[in-house]
């Protein structure tokens, strides 16, 4: 079910840095981003990579954040050399904190590892220290192209061994569909757009991301 929004209930303006979108889910998970920062992102424009952390952060607001809500996790990843967590599911439980984490997030360049970024989030961010037993796992990966390796079988091992449901963005002209569907391991969880264009994407997702735990239930009671 999708709420009123975090912003109309507390009165922030419309231009505030705060809150963006107009509804918010009302279950709560363990939301991990995986985040491209490939070179090919800003050659394919100066601004992309900033337009791809105003799209995490309004499809963020689209959740109830905090200690006993929806947690947020993050990694950032380019070469096989970086690939890094940004922050875990326990560092922040406000929207701000989490923002402001978002904003700092620097362009790495490099390649597109995103199977070990895959894999980092299972081992860095799904931990059992973190990961909640009655909290869904929901990870977003955004990618503007084609992996460097191969993310079948970490993907796959994500979704199986932390019960995640993933949703697999693909941004710009270079994406690899077939790619994007092994990631999420279902072609309802593709999502595809230009960079400019992400914000026609925003509800879509949002609304998918809060349907996870059904997709969740569903796939428990089949097993």
């Amino acid at each position: 079910m999708i709420t009123t929004s975090y912003k109309q209930r507390n009165n922030y303006p419309s231009n505030s840095g705060c809150c963006f979108t107009s509804t918010v889910c009302d279950k709560d998970f363990d939301l991990s981003f995986v985040i491209d920062g490939s070179g090919s992102i800003r050659q394919a424009g100066e601004g992309n990579f900033d337009l791809m952390k105003t799209f995490i952060k309004r499809v963020i607001d689209g959740f109830r954040i905090g200690y006993d809500n929806t947690h947020v996790g993050a990694v950032i990843y380019s070469s096989s050399i970086y690939v890094k967590r940004v922050f875990g599911f326990g560092a922040y439980f406000d929207k701000e904190a989490i923002f402001k984490a978002i904003d700092d997030i620097q362009y790495p360049y490099g390649g597109t590892y995103t199977g070990k970024a895959l894999d980092l989030a299972r081992t860095d961010l799904y931990t059992s220290s973190q990961d909640r037993d009655d909290k869904p796992n929901v990870c977003i990966v955004i990618t503007d192209g084609k992996a460097d390796d191969s993310v079948a079988v970490p993907a796959e091992t994500l979704r199986l061994t932390r019960d995640a449901v993933i949703f697999a963005i693909g941004v710009g002209k270079n994406y690899d569909k077939n790619e994007l569907e092994k990631m999420a391991g279902n072609p309802r969880n593709v999502y595809t757009a230009d960079f400019n264009d992400l914000e026609n994407v925003i509800e879509q997702i949002k609304l998918s991301a809060c349907q996870g735990w059904f997709q969740l239930f569903t796939m428990v009671n089949i097993s």
